[in-house]
């Protein structure tokens, strides 16, 4: 799991935040890390990793479709996403292949 927060650049303090969760086959969550985060098209770009299954769009947890342990690179999913600046969604989500 990952939390992503948007702050107050004055006071440091947290205006709103999220989280992105990765979970495993039994639903326990784990193993989810962002390693970039960005402003592209007006989105928050995140890449991330995963050495569980990645969620796809949506409000909600929802396993990336069509996704199978060959999309693993060293061990891991390696993601791209977009989220809409209010923290509520993702927006695009998109597997980075070999």
């Amino acid at each position: 799991m990952s939390i992503i927060a948007r702050l107050n650049p004055q006071t440091g303090k947290i205006q709103k935040a999220t989280y992105i969760i990765a979970k495993k086959n039994d639903g326990k969550t784990n193993g989810l890390n962002v390693k970039e985060i960005a402003i592209h098209n007006n989105h928050i770009a995140i890449k991330i990793t995963s050495s569980t299954w990645p969620p796809a769009i949506g409000t909600n947890y929802t396993r990336f479709p069509d996704i199978t342990d060959d999309d693993r690179i060293d061990g891991t999913f390696h993601m791209y996403y977009e989220m809409n600046t209010n923290l509520t969604a993702i927006v695009e989500a998109t597997i980075l292949k070999k």
